[in-house]
């Protein structure tokens, strides 16, 4: 059997985890695939305290989503950790793909709807996260604020 070899061709700008850098620190990324031009595909990765960051195939920025405002005063506003995508869900009757976000600072799972025109939308993902998404392992705020919280997902 012939070896397989891939070589990358194309690398997004580096996200850097300072203070300058906005603390992004480019992770875990998910590819979505437009089911009928793939061109128009996504790559969404996480920026950790800088929330997501939304690319097309060649590599240019499409999209930065904020992470959330902290939910008090002193506790720490959302830090997105890990990206997943979900195909075919049903959200208010309507079939979409998803991308799903763990939300270290918050201690929530984030849902964001992805546009199925993929790179060629204006917005490629929106927030359609309930407004009252619950802990996911502490049970009150001052919990999360211990920083015990979400941190893997896979969908």
């Amino acid at each position: 059997m012939p070896e397989l070899t891939t070589f990358t061709r194309v690398q997004t700008p580096v996200l850097y985890d300072d203070d300058a850098g906005g603390n992004a620190s480019g992770d875990d990324p998910a590819i979505w695939v437009h089911w009928y031009r793939p061109a128009d595909s996504l790559v969404i990765v996480t920026a950790k305290d800088a929330g997501l960051r939304v690319y097309e195939l060649t590599g240019r920025q499409l999209q930065s989503v904020r992470p959330p405002a902290p939910p008090r005063e002193g506790s720490p506003p959302g830090r997105f950790n890990n990206v997943d995508v979900a195909h075919d869900v049903v959200l208010d009757g309507e079939r979409l793909d998803v991308a799903v976000v763990s939300d270290r600072g918050l201690n929530q799972v984030r849902t964001y709807r992805i546009d199925p025109a993929g790179a060629a939308a204006a917005r490629p993902l929106v927030d359609v996260t309930a407004p009252r998404q619950p802990l996911v392992f502490q049970e009150d705020q001052d919990g999360v604020d211990t920083e015990q919280t979400a941190y893997g997902l896979t969908v």
